[in-house]
């Protein structure tokens, strides 16, 4: 039987109550610059001050109950499958968005996880390096993330979700060839950023690990709008990187 979607595209994000002030800001900049496509919310366990104004903010708000004694980001491939979307596109909420990026669909191939490489992990030598901050996928790509998520549940030797999916593609030729390489202007690093590797016509900035979270917390959301900060200020805590 055929699986009847809610959506026929998304954007899907998640968060959990650790990266709140991050996660209110980036549904406002994702709004000021993408009008038309859905976006979907895994709820990892955030404030119920913070949900309610998610709520007003997103098309659709799905729990996610997250996987025990792991961190946080090893969730991503179980709640990438819970878009309710035939087409979808997840972000990590430390991405920037500059411009209205709804052609990433465009890159969809079915079947496949559409990923960009980390450029800063291969020259260190880690062949196949992804970076996971921003994957397209389809319903055809359900079997493969069925795979990715066994390895964050199962694999204890890797740092994170895209290491892990990079120990698949090594080990398994099927999930290798699953892969269709993003353009690099859909997720332009920090590291790379911040070493003086720049494209004019980049359309996200990922201000990946504690320094680019510093980063936005400190320099790129107070900026945002002033408007919100009652909003933020509000929260109860601060972020603080995971050790």
């Amino acid at each position: 039987m055929t699986k009847m979607w809610k959506y026929e595209k998304s954007f899907v994000i998640g968060s959990d109550q650790n990266q709140e002030k991050i996660l209110l800001w980036w549904i406002q900049n994702f709004r000021r610059n993408v009008r038309q496509t859905p976006l979907v919310f895994l709820d990892f366990g955030i404030s119920d001050f913070a949900l309610q104004h998610v709520y007003s903010d997103v098309d659709l708000v799905v729990p996610f109950r997250t996987i025990e004694n792991r961190k946080v980001w090893f969730n991503k491939p179980g709640a990438m499958k819970k878009s309710e979307s035939r087409i979808s596109c997840w972000m990590d909420i430390d991405t920037q968005i500059l411009t209205d990026i709804s052609d990433i669909f465009d890159h969809h191939v079915s079947g496949k996880l559409t990923i960009a490489r980390d450029p800063v992990m291969i020259r260190q030598g880690q062949d196949k390096a992804m970076n996971s901050g921003i994957v397209v996928y389809d319903e055809e790509t359900l079997p493969i993330l069925d795979l990715w998520e066994q390895e964050c549940i199962n694999n204890h030797t890797v740092r994170g979700d895209q290491e892990a999916l990079r120990e698949l593609c090594l080990r398994d030729k099927t999930v290798d060839n699953s892969i269709n390489i993003l353009s690099q202007d859909y997720n332009w690093l920090r590291l790379m950023y911040m070493r003086g590797e720049d494209s004019l016509s980049k359309k996200v900035i990922h201000w990946t690990g504690p320094t680019g979270k510093d980063i936005l917390l400190k320099k790129i959301i107070p900026k945002f709008d002033e408007k919100r900060e009652e909003i933020m200020t509000k929260i109860g805590h601060d972020w603080k990187p995971e050790q």
